[in-house]
């Protein structure tokens, strides 16, 4: 057999060996976006001394994420994506544009999920498990943690997944003498979120603040027009 189809057949090889390591590699690459890109939805009741409210919550992978209530008539809309954290009334048409802190953009990174993060949270802060209860048909693990703003409880389902989803979250502020109360009603995983759900609506008017901005101007006498709802998502949790 000739050199040159000796070498010829080499140079086939070595292109098919290309091509299934490029396939390879293309399905390692959709495999980690796809972990990357989880999705969940979850619906809360929050009671406390202003009455009830519901709030929808929507998540994607660890930097987009979407919540809605409705307050004294308005339609309230949360949304972060990235580095903006938006609040917007849709009955108004209005948005604020915040720039996120530097805390709250590394703590996303720690997560893959951006809503029903109290379980993470209590653990991290040293909460410790108090006892075990079923709750809406669920076994689920209470943990409790006292600070000087008050106590925080939080009763985690007994899944094995590491998922630390919370059922529910009561939170006594001792300034306020008041208790909290939020049950997660229902969870949802795997939906499909396109991007643009989680970008405001193109035909409001927008005005845009560093995040410096906005701390000054929220303790000012002329604050932004729309409240901030999930302070946590702006600010990193404290």
């Amino acid at each position: 057999m000739s050199s040159d189809l000796l070498a010829t057949r080499a140079a086939r090889r070595l292109r098919r060996l290309g091509l299934v390591l490029a396939v390879a590699l293309v399905a390692t690459a959709g495999v980690a976006a796809a972990a990357e890109e989880e999705t969940w939805h979850a619906e809360t009741l929050t009671t406390s001394p202003r009455g009830l409210n519901v709030t929808q919550y929507w998540s994607k992978g660890h930097s987009l994420m979407r919540a809605e209530t409705v307050v004294a008539g308005h339609r309230l809309v949360t949304i972060v994506n990235g580095k903006r954290y938006y609040s917007i009334d849709a009955t108004e048409g209005q948005v604020v544009s915040i720039e996120r802190s530097a805390r709250a953009l590394a703590e996303d990174k720690k997560r893959k999920r951006m809503i029903g993060l109290e379980g993470f949270v209590i653990r991290e802060r040293g909460g410790e498990k108090v006892k075990s209860e079923v709750l809406a048909g669920r076994e689920c693990d209470v943990y409790s943690n006292t600070d000087a703003s008050g106590r925080q409880q939080v009763w985690i389902q007994q899944d094995g997944s590491g998922d630390q989803l919370p059922m529910r979250v009561e939170v006594y502020s001792r300034q306020a003498a008041a208790t909290i109360r939020t049950d997660y009603v229902q969870w949802a995983q795997g939906l499909p979120l396109p991007d643009r759900f989680f970008e405001p609506d193109p035909r409001f008017s927008v005005e845009s603040l560093t995040y410096d901005e906005y701390v000054a101007r929220s303790s000012s006498s002329n604050p932004p027009a729309v409240p901030v709802l999930h302070a946590n998502l702006l600010h990193g949790e404290k």
